[in-house]
Order: C-alpha cells, then sequence, then structure tokens
C-alpha cells in the first residue's frame, strides 16, 4: 500500500483475481487520487501521486529526497495532529491489521502496531 492507498482508502489498481490487477497495473493510467479521494486534496499532491505511479521510470521522482521537496511544497489547507491521524486510521485500517508507526522519542525506527 502506498500514498495512493493513505488518500483514497483504495487500492491503484482494483479486480476479480490477481491477474487481472496486474494487468490493470502494467497497462491502466490509474485515475487521479482526487477522484476517489473522500475529502478534497491540493492539486499538487494528486500530480506527485500519480508522478509516482508513473508507467516509465523516468518520468517518476528520481529518489525520497526528490519526493520530499516536491511534498513539501504542497500547500496544506488544515494543520494535521496525532488525533486526527488516529482517527483517519481507525476509519480506513481493517481491525486487526498491523501497521507500521513511528516509534516515537528513544525509538529507532518504525515499529508494528
Amino acid at each position: 500500500r502506498g500514498a495512493y492507498w493513505l488518500v483514497t482508502g483504495r487500492e491503484v489498481s482494483e479486480g476479480p483475481g490477481v491477474s487481472e490487477v496486474v494487468s490493470k497495473h502494467v497497462s491502466v493510467v490509474p485515475d487521479a487520487p482526487s477522484r476517489h479521494a473522500p475529502v478534497e486534496i491540493p492539486r499538487e499532491l494528486d500530480a506527485l501521486i500519480l508522478r509516482c505511479l508513473e508507467k516509465a521510470p523516468e518520468r517518476r521522482p528520481s529518489s525520497a529526497r526528490e519526493i520530499e521537496r516536491l511534498l513539501r511544497a504542497v500547500p496544506l489547507r488544515d494543520s494535521w495532529s496525532e488525533e486526527r491521524a488516529e482517527a483517519w486510521w481507525s476509519e480506513f485500517v481493517p481491525a486487526g491489521e498491523a501497521v507500521v508507526r513511528s516509534g516515537g522519542p528513544g525509538h529507532e525506527g518504525p515499529t508494528l502496531a
């Protein structure tokens, strides 16, 4: 799962079976995330997510650092808080599914929750 799922609550490619999903992944340009997002998202974020999903590697961001730079340029309408993040995870992550979370102060990287 990735940014598309985080914004939309759905997979990039869906289908009744693995072969249909793989076929779509290889040949179908995905819908813009904004088409399926439950809230309005900035067009810059929409464009960045689609750019990350480009079929041609040379059209994708070349590094995590470039993605970070592009993300920092996305205008935010509202601030994000721990409470809003918890509410989002509660709504969109199925019960019992493992989630990678930041370990917080004193922890070395992510942990499974």
